[in-house]
């Protein structure tokens, strides 16, 4: 019952299920980095960006996978995206400091 009615307080907002593939594929985002398959992780956070495109952890992830694959510029443009969306993120900030270190 609580899940319901969770679920049609977020549907005027997200949509229930909207949320769900949301987390869905930032799980799968989760589990391709911890493997180290970037481009496979770049791909599920783009789409969970494409759902919810102020998912400020999914930026996070996809520019420490973009930095994992030395594509820093991309890597440094989602950290400020994170940044701007949660300025208390502190991965943001470190993934941005590393990216320039990097540079």
């Amino acid at each position: 019952m609580k899940r319901l009615l969770i679920c049609l307080l977020l549907t005027t907002t997200l949509g229930c299920g909207k949320l769900q593939q949301d987390q869905k594929e930032f799980n799968t985002g989760l589990k391709h980095s911890q493997r180290e398959k970037w481009n496979e992780a770049i791909a599920s956070y783009d789409r969970t960006i494409e759902i919810a495109p102020t998912h400020a952890l999914a930026y996070v992830n996809r520019g420490h996978a973009y930095m994992n694959l030395g594509q820093l510029d991309q890597a440094i443009a989602d950290s400020g995206k994170a940044i701007e969306l949660n300025p208390k993120s502190p991965q943001a900030y470190v993934n941005r400091s590393a990216c320039y270190i990097e540079q």
